[in-house]
Protein backbone atom coordinates (compact mmCIF):
# COMPACT_ATOMS: atom_id res chain seq x y z
CA UNK A 1 0.00 0.00 0.00
CA UNK A 2 2.56 2.97 1.25
CA UNK A 3 5.75 3.52 1.11
CA UNK A 4 8.08 0.77 2.95
CA UNK A 5 11.46 1.49 3.96
CA UNK A 6 14.42 -0.72 1.98
CA UNK A 7 18.21 -0.78 3.09
CA UNK A 8 18.49 0.56 -0.42
CA UNK A 9 16.70 3.97 0.31
CA UNK A 10 19.87 4.55 2.99
CA UNK A 11 22.17 5.89 -0.48
CA UNK A 12 19.73 8.47 -0.64
CA UNK A 13 20.08 9.78 2.67
CA UNK A 14 23.25 9.35 3.87
CA UNK A 15 25.38 9.98 0.91
CA UNK A 16 24.20 13.26 0.64
CA UNK A 17 23.87 14.18 3.84
CA UNK A 18 27.51 12.93 4.11
CA UNK A 19 28.56 15.41 1.32
CA UNK A 20 26.93 18.69 3.17
CA UNK A 21 28.43 18.02 6.64
CA UNK A 22 31.58 17.81 4.90
CA UNK A 23 30.88 20.77 2.80
CA UNK A 24 29.61 22.52 5.83
CA UNK A 25 32.81 22.20 7.48
CA UNK A 26 35.05 23.03 5.07
CA UNK A 27 33.52 26.70 4.67
CA UNK A 28 33.41 26.75 8.58
CA UNK A 29 37.16 26.25 8.80
CA UNK A 30 38.06 28.40 6.05
CA UNK A 31 35.40 31.59 7.63
CA UNK A 32 37.48 30.49 11.06
CA UNK A 33 41.16 31.29 9.47
CA UNK A 34 40.20 33.84 7.73
CA UNK A 35 38.55 35.40 10.39
CA UNK A 36 40.47 34.84 13.25
CA UNK A 37 43.42 32.49 12.41
CA UNK A 38 44.87 31.87 15.89
CA UNK A 39 41.96 29.57 16.72
CA UNK A 40 43.06 26.57 14.28
CA UNK A 41 46.17 24.33 14.20
CA UNK A 42 47.10 25.67 10.56
CA UNK A 43 47.22 29.16 11.13
CA UNK A 44 48.93 28.72 15.03
CA UNK A 45 51.74 26.87 12.71
CA UNK A 46 52.01 29.91 10.09
CA UNK A 47 52.44 31.99 13.54
CA UNK A 48 55.11 30.06 15.02
CA UNK A 49 56.81 29.60 11.48
CA UNK A 50 57.12 33.41 11.36
CA UNK A 51 58.55 33.92 14.69
CA UNK A 52 60.76 31.22 14.61
CA UNK A 53 61.97 32.70 10.90
CA UNK A 54 62.50 36.41 12.35
CA UNK A 55 64.20 35.11 15.29
CA UNK A 56 66.45 33.03 12.76
CA UNK A 57 67.21 36.03 11.34
CA UNK A 58 68.13 38.55 13.94
CA UNK A 59 71.00 36.00 14.86
CA UNK A 60 74.23 37.21 14.79
CA UNK A 61 76.96 35.01 12.89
Amino acid sequence: MGWQWKEEHLDLILVPLGLSIMCIYHIFLLHTYNKCHTLTAIGYENDNKEVWAEKMLEVNL
